[in-house]
């Protein structure tokens, strides 16, 4: 959460994952998607499904941000 705040800006699971990278396994993606999507459950964060292209391919990755800020 301290995380978002600091950034400022919407960031995906993977992308946060990126930020803790080497900090230790309690920040394995699966880990951290879990909990973005129980905060998001309880109205603390929000999620907004992005279109993104992967060399070619699309995908749709949720970006999450505090509930009330875009």
């Amino acid at each position: 959460m301290e995380a978002l705040l600091w950034i400022g800006e919407p960031l995906s699971a993977v992308q946060l994952g990126k930020v803790f990278r080497g900090v230790g396994d309690g920040f394995r993606e699966s880990n951290v998607r879990y909990h973005l999507r129980h905060l998001t459950e309880v109205g603390v964060l929000e999620a907004t499904p992005t279109n993104a292209s992967n060399g070619g391919r699309t995908s749709r990755e949720k970006f999450f941000y505090f509930a009330g800020r875009e």
